[in-house]
């Protein structure tokens, strides 16, 4: 959702009729209230992608501002409206923000680490692989990026750290939380491989086993995915967590 809600504000700004500003806007602003109501207040970051965007370009700085505020105001409007037409949903916000939200800022859920930067840390070490293999396509082929692409790649990077930023604020923080980051540190690096061709030299034939390998290993992965749907997944370090506890009471003990 939050992808798409991204995708569809840059869209929106680059549209040259109102009927495409203001189509490519509501799809933005139904994918933010996507990302909303699937993880909370962490998925409305993408409100702010055009502002973002606009700072780091001049360009039509003045029309891209006011195309920015349109997915907002839209999102706002859907959001009025869900809550008119659909009060359970009104109602399923406040217990959201009473049970998760506001007791995880005052340090009463889920305290998970001891520090608010942690988060950064995590993200840190989990692009390494992309910092490494772009060090190294840098040195194999230096790179001096134009005006332009300096501006896409610092606006990915401040999008990216919106996406995790705001997960300082409180002390219970996971590292599946920066799945929405990810994306944007990748599509940042990738400013710096606009020259890097790896399948110009190979042949027709060889391309086409590579595509068909990738889409064989894409239809594994779904499958893989479908197979352990249902376990405890991402709550392991919660199990790990009701393991280690165990362990510091006698047996029998009944919690």
């Amino acid at each position: 959702f939050a992808l798409l809600a991204v995708g569809a504000t840059f869209r929106a700004m680059r549209s040259q009729s109102r009927l495409s500003l203001f189509s490519w806007s509501a799809i933005a602003a139904l994918m933010t209230l996507g990302a909303f109501e699937s993880k909370g207040v962490v998925g409305l970051f993408p409100l702010v992608s055009g502002f973002v965007w606009t700072i780091f370009h001049q360009n039509r700085r003045a029309l891209s501002l006011l195309s920015s505020f349109i997915p907002l105001l839209l999102f706002l409007l859907f959001l009025g409206s869900m809550f008119w037409l659909i009060p359970d949903t009104l109602l399923n916000t406040k217990q959201h923000l009473n049970i998760q939200l506001f007791p995880a800022l005052r340090g009463e859920l889920e305290i998970t680490t001891g520090w608010r930067a942690k988060i950064l840390l995590d993200c840190l070490l989990d692009i390494i692989p992309i910092i490494l293999l772009t060090s190294f396509i840098a040195w194999r082929r230096p790179i001096s990026l134009t005006h332009n692409q300096k501006q896409i790649f610092w606006s990915f990077i401040a999008i990216g750290l919106l996406a995790s930023l705001p997960l300082c604020i409180s002390l219970k923080q996971r590292k599946f939380y920066l799945i929405p980051s990810i994306p944007y540190f990748v599509m940042a690096a990738s400013t710096f491989w606009f020259e890097y061709k790896p399948f110009s030299h190979i042949s027709k034939k060889t391309y086409a086993r590579l595509k068909w390998f990738w889409l064989v290993s894409m239809v594994s992965a779904f499958i893989f995915i479908g197979t352990i749907y249902g376990n405890i997944s991402r709550d392991y370090s919660k199990w790990e967590i009701a393991i280690k506890a165990s362990r510091e009471f006698a047996p029998g003990t009944v919690f």
